[in-house]
């Protein structure tokens, strides 16, 4: 026998359903009337080699940019201080020098915010509704109502198959970047796909 408020299977002995307590039996959830049990929470999942891959072409692209934006204007200062000082500081010092500021932002920095940013995300899934939160480096709160959920897509990178992560992108109704929500590295996908697609249509049938 399935619980007719979440669709939960329950035992022949069972008096309430285990999973939202509704008792066996009983009316469903009516329209409108929100369904607060918890059931759930994704975290996703920061993998250096996945990070640094991903961020490659944006890396090289920048080093060049940085070499030729940053690097004219440290020639022209050098240009200034040898022809004042009389000393012979070469050009291509600055640069070196830029890359390699370039590279240490790329190697440490970004990546220990990144890791940071990823640590506090956190996906809470309710009978009803996704909230998604990020704490770190931007505060943000989002709620999806299963309701408003038209479909879900799982895609599995190649590196992503390695590390047994994958990604969820539910998409509602609208545009922007208010529409929909995208679970970004997250373990166990397929599991997590099966189990939001049938709250989604446990939703639809309410």
């Amino acid at each position: 026998m399935f619980c007719q408020n979440c669709g939960y299977e329950i035992g022949a002995e069972a008096k309430f359903c285990p999973q939202c307590g509704t008792a066996r039996g009983g009316a469903p959830r009516p329209a409108g009337v929100e369904d607060n049990s918890f059931k759930f929470s994704l975290r996703p999942v920061f993998i250096l080699k996945l990070h640094v891959i991903r961020s490659l072409p944006v890396l090289i692209f920048f080093l060049f940019w940085a070499g030729g934006f940053f690097g004219g204007i440290g020639a022209g200062i050098v240009q200034a201080i040898n022809s004042s000082s009389g000393l012979k500081i070469p050009m291509w010092t600055v640069f070196v020098l830029v890359e390699i500021g370039v590279l240490i932002l790329a190697i440490f920095v970004l990546p220990h915010f990144t890791r940071k940013n990823v640590e506090n995300t956190v996906y809470n899934i309710y009978g009803d509704r996704i909230e998604y939160s990020e704490s770190f480096f931007n505060k943000a709160f989002k709620t999806v109502k299963l309701s408003r959920v038209l479909c879900v897509n799982m895609t599995r990178g190649v590196l992503q198959q390695k590390y047994g992560l994958g990604s969820l992108c539910l998409d509602t109704a609208g545009t922007g970047h208010h529409a929909g929500i995208v679970f970004q590295d997250i373990p166990n996908p397929e599991k997590a796909y099966r189990e939001i697609q049938e709250l989604i249509e446990n939703n639809k049938a309410v």
